[in-house]
């Protein structure tokens, strides 16, 4: 692995800032973050390669304290930018402060995390990754459909032709089935101990 760093300042930007760029190399490093850019694909030297850049107006740490400090919270960014578009986070706004933060709390903490249970446990295979809210909402949970009985059994028709997103949606369908879901009990919910006589 190796680090380098640039002090730049562009166009768009009011003052120059600092990038810290970090080469690792994908065969002593297999799972390497990071992209290899179309420019190098072509050079030798540089094929072997996954390329990251961070963009910081710190200058007291040195580049690998850098990219050992702002590397494990890079993964919160894609969270966040997946509540705001996915959830609506942007444009949650209640009357109070409060109100405002215990609707971003449920939509952030329960429908996120039941969504990406869902994602992990169900709808995820082996060759495909986990799919955003965005795509599960246009691909899985707005498909038009019917519930009734069918020979005394409760009943879902969903209105899909194509016939592999049938065949997906079933074994999907199944799978939820079998799942072993259980709901804790808590707390501040719970019933009241019966009285001592």
């Amino acid at each position: 692995m190796e680090v380098a760093e640039v002090v730049v300042a562009l166009s768009s930007w009011k003052q120059a800032r600092r990038l810290v760029v970090i080469r690792q190399h994908v065969p002593t490093r297999p799972k390497a973050s990071g992209k290899q850019p179309m420019l190098f694909r072509e050079l030798e030297e540089h094929r072997d390669y996954r390329y990251s850049v961070l963009v910081t107006n710190d200058t007291a740490l040195a580049p690998e304290e850098i990219w050992r400090t702002y590397r494990p919270r890079a993964n919160e960014e894609n969270a966040i930018k997946e509540l705001k578009e996915g959830y609506g986070w942007h444009a949650f706004n209640v009357r109070s402060f409060w109100g405002t933060e215990a609707a971003m709390l449920l939509i952030g903490m329960v429908c996120y995390n039941l969504v990406h249970h869902l994602n992990r446990c169900v709808l995820k295979t082996a060759e495909e990754g986990v799919a955003r809210l965005k795509t599960l909402r246009l691909k899985v949970l707005a498909i038009p459909a019917i519930y009734g009985s069918g020979g005394r059994r409760p009943t879902l028709r969903l209105g899909v032709q194509d016939r592999s997103l049938r065949a997906k949606l079933r074994y999907w369908l199944q799978r939820i089935h079998r799942l072993a879901l259980r709901l804790f009990n808590c707390n501040a919910v719970a019933l009241p101990a019966p009285a001592k006589a």
